[in-house]
Formats: structure tokens, sequence, C-alpha cells
């Protein structure tokens, strides 16, 4: 979906402002499969990553867009899918948060021997 709006770009912008944006979003894709291997506190500090990357991702896509890069339609879809992504990745650092929070309780209820 980028891609077929970074290709419309300038030539000057898509070969800068285009590729910061696609390789942004190959690095969410890579730190996201990167957290499902990793476990608890790892997982948590991959997905902050991702979190940042994204938000990242965001700032380059309001500049492409007050820059006249892309038009109105290509920002409000790219958008779109963005804040998709952030909508899974803010679900997946709560059931994180949460699990840690839950295991942290259990441990303090356990009596001690």
């Amino acid at each position: 979906m980028t891609h077929k709006r970074v290709i419309r770009f300038p030539k000057p912008s898509r070969y800068s402002l285009g590729v910061r944006m696609e390789n942004t979003l190959l690095e969410i894709i890579e730190f996201s499969y990167l957290a499902l291997t990793k476990q608890n506190a790892s997982k948590l500090l991959i997905i902050n990553k991702v979190d940042i990357t994204l938000r990242m991702f965001f700032m380059h896509l309001r500049l492409a867009n007050g820059t006249r890069c892309l038009n109105d339609a290509g920002y409000a879809e790219l958008s779109e899918g963005a804040l998709e992504i952030g909508r899974m990745i803010g679900n997946w650092i709560k059931e994180i948060r949460e699990a840690k929070t839950a295991q942290n309780a259990q441990l303090t209820l356990e009596p001690l021997v």
C-alpha cells in the first residue's frame, strides 16, 4: 500500500522521504516478528521500539502530506492502516503489562517457605 503511494512522489522526495517511510515500515514488521520470539521484559522493550518506530512513520506521513507528496486520499489511506497497526501494538503492550502485573500479584500472594 505504501509502495504504491511512494512511487508517485516527486523524484527528489521519492528517494529521500519515500525510502525512509518504506524502511520505517519494514522496521516495524521486522521488530514485530522479533517480538514474537521473545518473552516478557525483552518482548516489552521490543514492542516499545515498534511503537516509537510507528510514531516516526506518522511523522514521515505528516511531512509527506505537508509537502504535497501525498494527496489527501493517500494520506487518509496510509493513516488508517497505521492507526490500525497502532491499535494492535497498544493492545499487545497492554496484554504484556497485565500479564506482568498478574504474575507479580501471584508472586506476592504465595507464602514464603
